[in-house]
């Protein structure tokens, strides 16, 4: 943005606002994100290439501030956001599913909460964080009921992690007991009827 808004219209792509990934900019309408390409660039207007892989929102945001400065657009402000921020919760949680979240700094706390808290069979010492590390799958163990998990890694979660809650003990004997209790009732039935069959003769 700038106060002379024509100054920067060359480095905003404005959309039809019903597009379902559309921003709200004050004094721009509807406004389009940029692609980041599989080479870590985003092919910026007027700007050319920009690399985007491995820095962070501050590093970026300067970036393309001080390129945009250059441009004779001296008062231009630049605000970054990952536009398809999302994050999965499984498990035993009330509410799973995938959330689309507008801002970009999210605790492992926060989207447990907006999950819905886990449930009461949910264990709270070991809740798994998958997370894409440079193209690989990795999978990361956390206990809620530690402090020290404050201070990791996966406190914070990143764009697309997975978050799986498993159900403590009881309830994956509940869920073992659930498997084979129609066996055992059928069982039962049978020798049950057996036994009033032997008792007549």
């Amino acid at each position: 943005t700038s106060k002379d808004m024509a100054l920067v219209a060359p480095f905003n792509k404005l959309i039809n606002a019903t597009n379902k990934n559309d921003l709200n900019a004050v004094g721009q309408g509807q406004l389009f994100g940029y692609l980041v390409d599989n080479t870590g660039k985003i092919p910026f207007p007027v700007l050319g290439d920009i690399h985007a892989a491995g820095k962070t929102r501050e590093e970026l945001t300067n970036l393309i501030q001080m390129r945009i400065r250059s441009e004779s657009v001296k008062d231009a402000v630049v605000d970054v956001r990952i536009v398809n921020f999302k994050i999965t919760v499984l498990g035993e949680v009330n509410r799973p599913g995938t959330f689309n979240l507008d801002h970009n700094r999210i605790t492992l706390l926060q989207v447990l909460g907006l999950a819905g808290d886990l449930t009461i069979y949910g264990n709270r010492k070991n809740v798994t964080i998958l997370r894409d590390i440079d193209g690989k799958q990795t999978s990361n163990r956390v206990d809620l009921t530690s402090s020290n998990f404050i201070d990791s890694d996966f406190y914070y979660l990143q764009q697309n992690d997975v978050v799986s809650v498993e159900p403590n003990y009881a309830q994956v004997q509940a869920a073992g007991f659930n498997r084979n209790a129609s066996l055992f009732v059928s069982i039962a039935s049978v020798l049950l009827s057996l036994i009033v069959i032997i008792s007549r003769n």
